[in-house]
C-alpha cells in the first residue's frame, strides 16, 4: 500500500507542503530541532573544507539550535540556517530543501517522517516501486546508531 502512496502524483507536494508548515510551526514556536537529510541534497556557502566535507555523506544529521536556530529561515522551499563544523567551527550557510528532509528530530524522538524524501536521491519521479528497492530510510533505519531516533 505504501507504494501506491509513493507512485501518487499529488502525494510529494502535499508532504512537502506539510514539512513546510511544520517546520515553519517549530520556528515561530523557537522549539529548537534536528533534521535528518540526505547529504548530497544540502548546499552549503562558502562550501566547507574538503576535510569536513568528506564526513557528510548518506543521511547527516543537522542540530537547529542557538545561533543556528535563531538563523534559520524558510524560503523558497528550504530551510536556510547558518551552522558551524569542524574543530575550527568554520562558519557556513547551510540551504536544505524541505522535500529532501527525511526526519525531523525533537528530544532525540523523530516527531515527523517524509517518506516522500527517500524518493529523491533514488528514483526518478515515474519509477516504479518495488520491494527490493534500497531506500535511503530503509538505509537510515539499517544502521544501528541511529535508534536513538526510534521510540523503542
Amino acid at each position: 500500500m505504501i507504494q501506491k502512496l509513493l507512485k501518487n502524483p499529488n502525494y510529494r507536494p502535499l508532504a512537502t507542503k506539510h514539512m513546510m508548515e511544520f517546520v515553519t510551526l517549530l520556528l515561530e514556536e523557537g522549539i529548537e530541532f534536528g533534521i535528518i537529510i540526505d547529504a548530497p541534497h544540502v548546499t552549503f556557502d562558502p562550501p566547507l573544507p574538503p576535510e569536513i566535507a568528506s564526513n557528510l555523506v548518506g543521511m547527516t544529521h543537522f542540530i537547529l539550535g542557538g545561533y543556528s536556530f535563531e538563523s534559520a529561515y524558510i524560503q523558497d522551499r528550504t530551510l536556510h540556517f547558518e551552522a558551524g563544523f569542524g574543530p575550527n567551527n568554520f562558519a557556513s550557510h547551510v540551504s536544505a530543501p524541505l522535500e529532501a528532509i527525511v526526519h525531523i528530530v525533537i528530544d532525540e524522538m523523530v516527531v515527523h517522517l517524509n517518506f516522500a524524501a527517500t524518493l529523491l536521491t533514488k528514483l526518478p519521479t515515474d519509477a516504479r516501486l518495488t520491494g527490493s528497492e534500497d531506500h535511503s530510510l530503509k538505509s537510515f533505519l539499517s544502521n544501528p546508531e541511529n535508534q536513538k531516533f526510534l521510540r523503542p
